[in-house]
């Protein structure tokens, strides 16, 4: 049964984790409680029973969707991180979804997710919602995406974190830009700095750069809905794409 009282909010209140030894590592990085309850909520809206995370550190995002998952009959979490049990993590994000309750609603992977992915997309699994927290770089995102949108219902949801990073807001630019996702909300929105202002209001009215660029190009962040540091994207259509199709990031 699980335990509210070591739920994510606990977790972030006290400010520590516990190591399976009951050694505790002070919380340096993580999910917030308002970044959990935006996935709670994303969640919600759409029913969501199962679930796939890309990363676990401390498990404070594992425990609020797990949090969630467990108000649906049948639900099951996946989760995969190849750093969960070594010097750097010490299963600590395990450990907490065992003290509050989760671990029988969880299948771990101790693998990279380039590794696992394939072989659940394989195996037929389907998914209703992800979670990805994970490779910062255009490639891992890109592979962890492709995966994931295959086994990704529609009207299934993906909620990208630190969206802010190059190599995540390139994908981003890629998939937002495909008829088959749509960017659906966001929170903690960029800053309007003065390049971005130049980008998006003064670029676009060069002469003849409409011509010299594609219509792609010139689209901001903030047109296709991912200027944020959190950004879920909604799968709206199964069709491929045209081969021809490629949008210019």
């Amino acid at each position: 049964m699980a335990d509210q009282t070591k739920g994510f909010r606990e977790v972030l209140r006290q400010g520590f984790v516990k190591t399976t030894d009951g050694e505790r590592r002070p919380i340096h990085s993580g999910t917030s409680e308002e970044q959990c309850e935006f996935i709670q909520e994303q969640m919600r809206a759409i029913g969501a029973r199962r679930s796939l995370e890309v990363g676990l550190a401390y498990g404070i995002s594992a425990l609020a969707i797990c949090e969630q998952l467990n108000r649906q009959q049948d639900s099951h979490h996946i989760v995969m991180d190849p750093y969960q049990n070594t010097e750097s993590w010490e299963g600590v994000g395990l450990h907490a979804l065992e003290c509050a309750g989760y671990r029988e609603m969880v299948s771990f992977y101790d693998e990279p997710a380039e590794a696992v992915l394939p072989r659940l997309a394989a195996e037929g699994v389907r998914l209703d919602f992800a979670y990805i927290d994970a490779g910062k770089r255009l490639d891992d995102t890109l592979i962890y995406s492709f995966f994931i949108m295959q086994m990704l219902r529609v009207g299934g949801r993906v909620v990208f974190d630190d969206a802010c990073f190059p190599g995540i807001r390139e994908a981003l630019r890629y998939l937002v830009q495909d008829h088959r996702y749509s960017a659906i909300g966001r929170i903690y929105p960029d800053g309007r700095t003065w390049k971005r202002l130049l980008c998006e209001k003064i670029v676009p009215r060069i002469p003849l750069m409409n011509r010299v660029a594609s219509k792609s190009l010139l689209k901001s962040d903030l047109e296709l809905g991912i200027a944020a540091n959190c950004v879920v994207l909604e799968k709206v259509s199964d069709e491929v794409a045209d081969w021809k199709w490629h949008p210019a990031v």
